[in-house]
């Protein structure tokens, strides 16, 4: 679960989140939604340590962010910021790289777990051997999506996980998600309105 009471973030811009308190109970879908720049990446990466100048308390799977238990959080947690592929010079790299980290060494997948949700996301294996410039950005889009979702942490974290795709390919994605992520708690960031019929809860930012 998460619980944020009273959460204000301050930025020498100005205020970004005033406030903000909100409930997402274990194994649900929340949606963030909001117009650009009303603090929908701003509030994930806040949850995962990343903005550490705030106010308000959060608690996560019974950890309150703090110093002491940040490592911790982040351990429990899978993060999907908006681009990743731009780190990485092949489609293998790419997908293979939430497991390189060393608590997730464990959790790498077999053959079978990889061909079984690139089917759900109308993905090719074949598209391992290429290099990231070879694909297209829904395809990269989606290849993180796999593999963030292989990891199967009970907080998912994904910030804009269906921008680059197109109609279809996104209904795909919200299904394999509600499927993967059926045991974990998510919150999702995003602009596109297909994510509002499958979100148990909705948070917007512009009200």
């Amino acid at each position: 679960m998460i619980d944020v009471k009273q959460l204000s973030i301050n930025f020498s811009s100005g205020k970004i989140i005033d406030n903000l308190s909100f409930f997402v109970p274990k194994n649900k879908i929340c949606v963030i939604k909001g117009q650009s720049g009303r603090g929908k990446t701003t509030l994930l990466k806040t949850l995962l340590g990343f903005v550490p100048n705030f106010s308000g308390k959060i608690i996560i799977n019974d950890l309150e962010l703090n110093d002491k238990n940040v490592s911790k959080i982040r351990k429990i947690t899978g993060w999907l910021p908006q681009q990743t592929e731009i780190y990485f010079d092949t489609v293998k790299e790419l997908f293979f790289a939430p497991f390189e980290v060393k608590t997730n060494k464990k959790l790498l997948p077999t053959n079978e777990q990889i061909q079984q949700i690139f089917a759900s996301l109308n993905l090719s294996t074949q598209l391992l051997n290429k290099k990231i410039t070879q694909i297209s950005g829904g395809q990269k889009q989606r290849i993180a999506l796999a593999s963030i979702l292989l990891l199967n942490k009970p907080i998912l974290l994904l910030d804009e996980p269906t921008s680059a795709l197109d109609k279809d390919n996104e209904l795909l994605a919200i299904g394999t998600i509600q499927k993967y992520a059926a045991n974990s708690t998510v919150l999702i960031a995003t602009h596109t309105s297909a994510w509002l019929d499958a979100a148990d809860l909705i948070i917007d930012l512009d009200k």
